[in-house]
């Protein structure tokens, strides 16, 4: 059993957990946004091309093109289904959907990570 001493630490403990979860968690986030406010996704990456795009591709790039990295993957699937409705792909045509699917899920959040990288990079750069 517990003695008086170790409940009290576990509860001082467990507030400390909640006051750094409610205040500083936040706060993070908006830095990591914050980092990101100058990355450039409509540029070129290793990973694709906005310039050679075609067809669903070009749509789904351009519709996403202001999410960063963090937001393309948080997207609930049913929202990327009902932002895909708003491009005309719906899942009426199965092998659209799912192909439209795939380019966003593997090129498109690649291609976010990537620009988030080079952009990390620049703080490298001699000044």
């Amino acid at each position: 059993m517990k003695s008086l001493t170790e409940n009290r630490q576990t509860i001082k403990t467990s507030i400390l957990v909640l006051i750094f979860a409610v205040f500083l968690l936040p706060q993070i986030s908006a830095q990591n946004k914050e980092q990101y406010k100058d990355c450039i996704y409509s540029k070129k990456s290793n990973i694709l091309n906005p310039d050679t795009l075609k067809a669903d591709q070009k749509k789904i790039f351009w519709h996403f093109v202001d999410l960063t990295h963090k937001q393309a993957v948080e997207l609930e699937p049913l929202k990327i289904k009902a932002e895909f409705k708003k491009l005309g792909i719906t899942t009426n045509e199965r092998a659209r959907f799912v192909k439209s699917f795939s380019f966003f899920d593997s090129a498109v959040i690649s291609h976010k990570k990537s620009c988030e990288n080079w952009q990390s990079f620049k703080d490298l750069a001699p000044k």
